[in-house]
């Protein structure tokens, strides 16, 4: 698979999100996973949701989806969330990760945003990936009194997978150390 294909099934992943969000109010999240020419996506129950906001709860989801996309074989993956997005401003850039950013940061970011160090908007982000590429992207949007949302700003970011780290890599060197967590699979 291409990094042109990827990023069009990305793409068209943000344009779902946004027409669930026009239609319905909300867009769940949504897991894609590629094999034998096809993408199948994967049932992400209403009831779930609540797991996407517990660390544990999400390295232990995603091992299973790493498992499962060892198992099947699989040689294209896309997460898809709807989610709030903060960005740091030059104000936080001076306190970021000191003891005093890690403690707000972990009681949730409001108090991050009320300090004036991050600002706070709502987002798409998609996470795509083959064996050999990862693609980030960050699509912020803002809802409109109409039930319309308006696609603001946005960031796509490549990796080599081999560069690639956190609870969401899927391919290549997958120890612990890479997925940020012990819950991870271990390799």
């Amino acid at each position: 698979m291409t990094r042109a294909e990827i990023e069009h099934e990305a793409n068209g992943l943000i344009a779902v999100a946004k027409a669930s969000v026009e239609l319905q109010g909300d867009f769940r999240t949504t897991m894609l996973l590629h094999t034998k020419g096809v993408w199948h996506r994967l049932p992400f129950p209403e009831e779930c949701e609540v797991l996407m906001n517990n660390g544990k709860a999400k390295d232990m989801l995603f091992g299973a989806v790493r498992a499962l996309v060892q198992e099947k074989g699989a040689d294209g993956v896309i997460f898809g969330t709807d989610t709030w997005h903060s960005e740091t401003t030059p104000e936080g850039a001076k306190h970021y990760d000191t003891p005093e950013w890690r403690r707000l940061h972990d009681t949730g970011f409001v108090k991050l945003v009320q300090r004036g160090w991050v600002t706070r908007n709502e987002a798409f982000v998609v996470t795509a990936q083959t064996p050999q590429d990862a693609l980030i992207i960050t699509q912020k949007y803002q809802r409109l009194g109409s039930g319309m949302i308006q696609l603001l700003d946005h960031k796509r970011a490549w990796f080599d997978q081999k560069d690639f780290g956190g609870r969401q890599k899927m391919f290549g060197d997958l120890k612990w150390e890479n997925l940020g967590s012990e819950a991870a699979t271990k390799a």
